[in-house]
């Protein structure tokens, strides 16, 4: 029989006329190597095409991607999908679950190397998980090594707590076309991933901020109200809802008395002057600049 390739060993060489099965517990799997391949000639030395490759199949499967879960999770569902290091008999099924929960994932095999399904999550149950997995084979039925391999993740299904408004005060008057929105954000926990704005019911997805500035025409009443989402997705109440309104207008002043060039020996004198109307009374307010004159 002729060596099929450099370093290659040979162990046996037993004629075999006609078609006859040797079982793979027949061949003695050498040591130094973790397969073997098996090359058949015919009786004229005429070496078989393909050859047959025999695994010295002696180690256990073993999950190799991390839990799939995202970091955080909320109420509701959670998805997982596993990978293996070998082909798994998928008529044997997997018991998956999220620890110290025992809560089972309901799934099964997409192919014989990955694994697909979710488990629910529930509201309150908050905390650091982890992930079990148990009961698989491969397909020469080597059972599962269940360590390694899986990554732990959050639930969290309680909300941020509710922002405060800044600015705009409620119910005040803003003196520019642009508005600046500022507020306290919620706080979580598991930190914040981002706010909602909202203006006049139209609603603003931002990123993890404390201010917004909004462009806003004159005369317009802007009514606005924050919320505060967290890494999980959890959203928080709507805070209390402020309303500003926009006035840009100069007010226009005339002095009705005293008139224009009065001359008078008093010490005290009443000024009285017509304004248009200004809005909101208890902030406007008017100022008198007096100088004295003496004649030439």
């Amino acid at each position: 029989m002729p060596i099929p390739w450099a370093g290659s060993r040979i162990w046996a060489a037993t004629p075999c006329p006609g078609n006859v099965h040797v079982d793979c517990a027949d061949i003695p799997v050498p040591a130094w190597s973790n397969h073997v391949t098996v090359w058949a000639t015919n009786g004229a030395g005429s070496m078989a095409t393909a050859p047959l490759v025999v695994f010295n199949d002696i180690e256990p499967p073993r999950v190799t991607n991390a839990f799939s879960a995202p970091p955080m999770a909320r109420a509701g569902s959670v998805a997982a999908s596993l990978s293996f290091t070998k082909p798994m008999t998928t008529s044997t099924p997997l018991v998956v679950r999220y620890e110290p929960d025992m809560q089972a994932f309901t799934g099964t095999f997409v192919t014989t190397r990955t694994w697909m399904g979710a488990a629910p999550v529930v509201s309150g149950n908050d905390g650091v998980k982890t992930v079990s997995v148990s009961n698989g084979i491969d397909i020469v039925g080597i059972g599962l090594d269940p360590t390694g391999g899986l990554a732990s993740f959050t639930v969290d299904t309680t909300p941020p707590t509710v922002s405060t408004l800044l600015s705009p005060a409620d119910s005040s008057y803003w003196g520019s076309t642009t508005a600046t929105l500022q507020w306290l954000p919620g706080t979580d926990s598991n930190g914040i991933a981002g706010v909602q704005v909202a203006t006049n019911g139209a609603a603003r997805l931002l990123g993890a901020t404390n201010a917004w500035s909004v462009s806003v025409r004159q005369g317009g009443t802007y009514r606005w109200a924050v919320r505060t989402i967290d890494g999980a997705g959890n959203t928080s109440a709507w805070s209390e809802t402020w309303q500003f309104t926009i006035d840009t207008n100069v007010p226009v002043v005339a002095l009705l008395s005293p008139s224009n060039g009065m001359i008078t020996n008093a010490c005290r004198y009443a000024c009285r002057g017509r304004f248009p109307p200004l809005r909101p009374w208890p902030a406007t307010w008017w100022s008198l600049t007096a100088r004295r004159m003496t004649r030439a």
